[in-house]
């Protein structure tokens, strides 16, 4: 059965390219029947000293990373607001739209007070976890800076990934994990050696019982989607809840690949979980 639903899309004014509207239409011409909007939740107090923001800035995406819970607050009710001035509107519409968010999470009672109050303020219908970020060295890194790291040192910031991601699916904070092998990327993490933690990382998903997404954005750069197919097969094998992404951020891209994806998934026995299992 075609899945009829996409949870993972961004807009202006966050790092995508078009607005609600065209996002709505573009899921609707594809035969979509619920669309959901997540766009990054990214807040930590030195996000501004970081190596990438000078880049965010460049490309105009800086309003995803928000130095205090205030900004980030601002952006996403602004968001939200539209979203329901579309729902009410459009009473008649043949499509739901859901209110999300794509949350990193970071270790201090600073930031989890702020972000309950957030999540209280807004109450978003879903969460997708992911770890774009990870502290080492005191410092925030993404995957970039991971790949320019020496040899010893990138496989120490490669393991405080995989804890991240295993913490995200422990949380209970998220509805579901976006991307879990995000390094693969930037061609990290890719050789043998990595099996182990993915096994345990899988290991830890399936028993929390959290979704894990199909991403087919990794499609740009890859013959696969994320998970690579390593992971993908431990995933199938512990029967971890599975479903279809288009990480879009643009209208072009929602439900990109899906028709390839669903393939490739079937290609290891996964059957797509349905909306109501990953909400």
């Amino acid at each position: 059965m075609k899945q009829d639903f996409t949870l993972h899309t961004h807009t202006k004014p966050f790092d995508g390219q078009d607005d609600e509207y065209a996002m709505i239409k573009a899921a609707k011409q594809n035969g979509m029947k619920t669309i959901g909007f997540s766009n990054h939740f990214i807040v930590h107090p030195d996000i501004c000293k970081t190596d990438f923001y000078p880049f965010a800035v460049f490309g105009g995406y800086q309003s995803i990373y928000n130095s205090n819970f205030e900004d980030a607050l601002f952006y996403f009710k602004k968001h939200y607001d539209i979203l329901e001035q579309y729902a009410a509107q459009n009473s008649q519409d043949n499509i739901q739209i859901l209110r999300g968010m794509e949350m990193d999470l970071f270790d201090t009672r600073r930031w989890y007070n702020g972000y309950m109050h957030t999540i209280n303020t807004l109450k978003p219908d879903y969460i997708i976890g992911s770890a774009h970020l990870i502290e080492y060295g005191k410092k925030l890194c993404n995957i970039h800076d991971i790949k320019k790291a020496p040899a010893d040192v990138q496989d120490k910031m490669l393991m405080a990934y995989w804890k991240k991601v295993q913490w995200l699916a422990k949380s209970g904070m998220c509805s579901c994990l976006a991307h879990i092998d995000l390094p693969a990327r930037v061609n990290l993490g890719t050789d043998e050696k990595w099996a182990e933690v993915e096994q345990q990382t899988v290991d830890i998903i399936a028993e929390n019982k959290i979704p894990v997404e199909i991403n087919t954005a990794a499609y740009k750069k890859s013959v696969f989607p994320h998970p690579l197919p390593r992971i993908m097969k431990m995933c199938a094998d512990k029967k971890v809840p599975m479903f279809l992404s288009d990480d879009a951020h643009k209208a072009s891209q929602v439900c990109r690949d899906f028709d390839k994806a669903k393939k490739y998934a079937d290609c290891f026995g996964v059957k797509l979980v349905s909306l109501d299992k990953v909400l």
